[in-house]
């Protein structure tokens, strides 16, 4: 997007094709953000996204956000709106400085106001920030490392290389940083700000492991299991059709081998999967790809 106009036109296009909301990107510039999300809220659209470069979540939320994606965004609101979120600056500021936040602070505090004020969403992505935070060049990643060993020797080489460069202090430093984003994550559900679960890759696989960190967070698991399907539902407006099982809702399924509220990570056990009536099962899938089952 290159003009504020074209931008404008294309929220117009989405709408047309029948999306429900507009992400934003870092990219954007700071004065058009308030445009672009009073044409998205005339058209009844909803607006998410990154916060712009040279702007703060607050800034963001007080110009018509309705929801965050990123919990590196949250914490980038306490450091500086001079930071140019475009660049790997997004991912090391929080990282050297996030540990810093102090969750008792009047500023954190106004902020969790305002996002309860305003019923602003977050889509923390916490497994990326695993990833980047703490895995180490040349070992496994932590956020992949009960996966790897199912998948083709050529997609396992890519969870060895480490995610941002850290020797010395540092690699305590980022891991405290990542702490602290666990423990914002589980203050806000203990303040009431809705927390989406979601993930930013490795589709059928990282979406586990999100949800693996908000129970190791502190969320009680039968809690997170109801942010991934009957509250995510309704946030999204088709509880009436999906999100629990119920007489007269859509039969979309998935079985899985364990109880994932006595242990989360059962949910990765999946046996098979029901959409539109018909039966999927996992390991025919699985064997397709080159991926093995859970067994």
């Amino acid at each position: 997007m290159d003009n504020l106009e074209e931008g404008l036109a294309e929220i117009d296009d989405y709408k047309a094709l029948g999306y429900q909301q507009i992400k934003l990107y870092s990219s954007i510039r700071p004065e058009w953000v308030l445009p672009l999300t009073e044409k998205a809220h005339q058209l009844n659209m909803r607006v998410s996204g990154h916060i712009p470069a040279f702007m703060t979540a607050t800034q963001a939320i007080n110009q018509g956000y309705n929801e965050i994606q990123h919990i590196n965004m949250l914490f980038l609101n306490f450091l500086s709106d001079t930071i140019d979120t475009r660049t790997p600056l997004r991912h090391t500021m929080p990282a050297l400085h996030g540990f810093k936040l102090n969750l008792q602070s009047k500023e954190y505090q106004d902020f969790i106001a305002l996002l309860k004020a305003k019923d602003i969403l977050v889509d923390p992505t916490i497994a990326i920030f695993e990833n980047v935070y703490l895995s180490q060049k040349g070992e496994p990643s932590p956020t992949f490392s009960k996966i790897m060993s199912r998948l083709p020797l050529m997609n396992q080489r890519s969870f060895y290389t480490g995610g941002l460069p850290k020797s010395g202090d540092t690699i305590a430093i980022y891991k405290a940083s990542f702490e602290k984003m666990l423990a914002v994550i589980y203050d806000l559900y203990q303040q009431g700000v809705e927390i989406v679960p979601g993930t930013d890759g490795l589709p059928g696989f990282l979406y586990h492991r999100e949800l693996e960190l908000y129970v190791q967070a502190g969320i009680p698991a039968a809690e997170v299991l109801k942010l991934a399907t009957i509250k995510s539902a309704k946030i999204t407006g088709v509880a009436n059709d999906f999100g629990s099982v119920a007489i007269g809702k859509q039969a979309d399924l998935i079985l899985v081998d364990g109880n994932p509220v006595a242990n989360i990570s059962n949910i990765r056990r999946v046996e098979w999967t029901m959409k539109g009536g018909h039966i999927y099962y996992a390991k025919e899938l699985y064997d397709a790809v080159g991926i093995q089952h859970f067994e």
